[in-house]
């Protein structure tokens, strides 16, 4: 499956095997899972979220420290 992601740096596009999971998708991405919420059409997807199709993805990273 062809998965886009579109980041603050513009868009990214990565290939994975249907049944991948989001964190499977950023892990092909180099993401780290742990910096990163996914949505699409406006809603928080969890990590475990099991993909099976083509689909366009918006990743935010978080901001974290003091």
């Amino acid at each position: 499956m062809l998965i886009t992601l579109t980041l603050t740096e513009g868009q990214r596009q990565v290939e994975v095997e249907e049944g991948a999971s989001i964190r499977d998708v950023l892990l092909r991405a180099d993401l780290a899972p742990s910096l990163h919420i996914v949505d699409h059409e406006g809603q928080v997807l969890p990590m475990s979220t099991v993909l099976n199709a083509d689909v366009h993805l918006t990743v935010t990273r978080t901001a974290s420290g003091g």
